[in-house]
């Protein structure tokens, strides 16, 4: 994919862009985070005004979402997928907390009225469609949140609150994205499952993957356990 056509999804949030770029940058055999990064662009949300025009907007770029996971989806060397998940997932995580913060500080309720400061709507923007883009990965890639984020309580802090605010907002209500939010809830174990549960998007793909990423959990705990090593070089006096 040429990297012009990232720019195609002008409705694309921060996060959306970061995954195109990535994506493109990984096929054409370069990983630099920072040129990543470099790309990063608001969604557009200047305009909007009322909770209606919002709710609309997002529709369109819920189409850009999917788009960012189907191409995630389609690596089919599964360790460049994880290293992508793992890039992408934490600029993610990186963005709610920010975005979190923001709306804090202003006390912005998601049952009050549409903001009118621009960065404070964008800031909520943030927030909505990047959870939304989260539980898109956590039914997607359960394997690779769970291992990954299970024992990072900031970051599982920082995701459920969003999740809440998303659902309060009920800016979702009565769409799939509801539905996105309830069943990533259940697969991240925000709330409590009901007994049917069944995550319906695991796959071979996703077995795969769910593999790989025991093993690199493996690693990381072998390297932890082990310690540095000690240099077998003699410091001469």
């Amino acid at each position: 994919m040429a990297i012009k056509k990232i720019f195609h999804f002008l409705y694309a949030t921060r996060v959306v862009v970061f995954v195109y770029t990535l994506i493109t940058l990984f096929q054409i055999g370069c990983s630099n985070e920072d040129k990543a990064k470099d790309e990063l662009i608001s969604g557009e949300i200047k305009g909007i005004n009322t909770w209606e025009a919002y709710k609309s907007l997002l529709e369109t770029q819920r189409k850009a979402h999917k788009e960012a996971v189907k191409q995630l989806l389609s690596f089919t060397n599964t360790q460049k997928q994880y290293e992508m998940l793992n890039l992408v997932t934490k600029r993610l995580v990186e963005i709610l907390a920010e975005s979190k913060s923001e709306l804090l500080a202003a006390g912005f309720s998601p049952t009050g009225d549409f903001p009118e400061d621009e960065q404070l709507r964008d800031s909520l923007s943030q927030v909505i469609q990047n959870s939304l883009l989260y539980a898109d990965l956590a039914l997607r890639f359960p394997s690779f949140m769970h291992r990954v984020f299970d024992r990072q309580k900031v970051s599982k802090s920082v995701v459920k609150w969003c999740f809440e605010f998303t659902r309060e907002t009920r800016v979702t209500e009565g769409t799939p994205s509801a539905q996105a939010i309830y069943l990533a809830s259940q697969e991240l174990n925000y709330i409590e499952r009901e007994d049917n549960y069944t995550n319906p998007f695991v796959d071979e793909q996703e077995i795969k993957l769910s593999k790989l990423v025991e093993e690199e959990m493996k690693k990381k705990k072998t390297k932890k356990e082990r310690g540095p090593r000690l240099s077998s070089r003699r410091t001469e006096l």
